[in-house]
């Protein structure tokens, strides 16, 4: 299925089966630029299409094969504003964020809202992280936090909360964790070992942004290049609570309408067209 897109693109040189998820960072990133180029935008990222290079277009080819959804960029660009916005309208107190599964994301370098923020992004891939690296100084793109550390650590492995306070994370103080496009890649077990995880570093205060997508997403993804491992239909009651933080959704983008100005179609279940729910939630340590 990658032979071709690993031979035409040096990037992609190990991309397989195992690895496909770790190369969903320039699928993002393609996306994202798609984005920037509409004139009702709801979000633009002037790195993107640095980032993506071609490689990001001959993934979502290949996501591509067999869908029958129109503007792929829709669900990413709501998802990636409606965090932003989180960010943005956070206590001003939280000046500590950390950004898991960050891959290619780019908000320490285009929101003013992370002046005077530690920004601490977590990514297991190398390759990933040095790509951004490598793109943003070619680039000369300032940062606009105060300070950006990077941590390549595996968020399954016990260490890595350890190398997080080694880059300066202080778990004294309150953090603004933002969990995009992470939880369904992950089964039951190791969200709550990730999030329990999150709750002991967490100092009251500290705020988390998550999405989630409905079960029959899940389901329907089975065999597809890339599994989502888990759903759910009501994340306000669902395995977040096992931390016992206030939750509220910010958007279900389980019925059509319009945000941001962009008019929304929900994902359908392939063979019954039933709508599928997809959250965007935010949660607050208690004091």
């Amino acid at each position: 299925m990658f032979e071709q897109c690993r031979a035409k693109h040096e990037d992609l040189a190990n991309l397989n089966d195992k690895s496909f998820p770790l190369y969903t960072a320039m699928l993002t990133a393609h996306l994202r630029a798609l984005e920037a180029t509409r004139p009702d935008a709801v979000v633009v990222d002037p790195f993107a299409e640095a980032l993506a290079g071609d490689a990001g277009k001959q993934i979502l080819a290949l996501m591509n094969q067999g869908s029958t959804r129109r503007n792929p960029s829709d669900l990413l660009a709501l998802r990636t504003r409606y965090l932003d916005e989180a960010l943005t309208q956070r206590d001003p107190s939280i000046q500590q964020i950390v950004i898991l599964a960050a891959g290619l994301d780019t908000r320490a370098y285009r929101l003013d809202a992370l002046k005077g923020c530690h920004v601490l992004e977590v990514d297991m891939c190398r390759d990933v992280i040095e790509r951004k690296q490598r793109i943003m100084r070619e680039c000369n793109a300032p940062l606009k936090a105060k300070k950006l550390d990077h941590i390549i650590t595996d968020l399954t492995d016990d260490c890595w909360q350890s190398r997080l306070i080694k880059h300066g994370f202080d778990p004294k103080v309150p953090t603004f964790w933002c969990m995009e496009g992470l939880l369904y890649y992950l089964t039951r077990e190791p969200i709550v070992k990730l999030i329990k995880t999150i709750d002991a570093l967490s100092a009251p205060k500290s705020t988390l942004w998550f999405d989630m997508c409905g079960q029959a997403f899940v389901n329907g993804r089975a065999g597809s290049a890339v599994n989502m491992r888990y759903g759910e239909d009501d994340p306000l009651s669902g395995v977040l609570g096992v931390i016992g933080w206030r939750l509220e959704a910010d958007a279900t983008l389980g019925e059509a309408g319009r945000l941001f100005g962009r008019e929304w179609k929900p994902l359908t279940v392939r063979d019954t067209n039933e709508p599928i729910p997809w959250y965007f939630v935010r949660g607050v340590k208690p004091y």
